[in-house]
């Protein structure tokens, strides 16, 4: 039967590994072991396949999370070196030394 003879919801998989396990599952040296694990990875590949044409990430959705992430990660990192300038400027003043050493403690 020809691809274009099959009905719409047909999905012919063109996998590697999908043919290499039915070559293996059609051999007449797989024993009855080899069969259902056969059977397994090859169930396993094809709701691979079949799930990778129903669910779908909008790309917009991940790149925006990612996006706002970034910038929570560099508006921390902002604060924190704005922190230790402060701290620096403190240390520079002999005053500001002083409280510095009193809040530390």
């Amino acid at each position: 039967m020809s691809a274009s003879a099959l009905p719409s919801n047909v999905h012919v998989s063109t996998h590697p590994c999908l043919h290499a396990k039915l070559s293996q599952l059609r051999s007449a040296a797989t024993n009855s072991r080899d069969t259902n694990r056969l059977i397994h990875e090859i169930a396993l590949i094809v709701g691979c396949e079949a799930l990778a044409g129903a669910v779908g990430l909008e790309a917009s959705g991940v790149e925006e999370g990612r996006r706002r992430r970034e910038e929570e990660e560099e508006r921390r990192g902002g604060e924190e070196k704005k922190r230790r300038r402060e701290e620096e400027k403190k240390k520079e003043n002999p005053v500001g030394l002083l409280n510095w050493i009193v809040d530390s403690f």
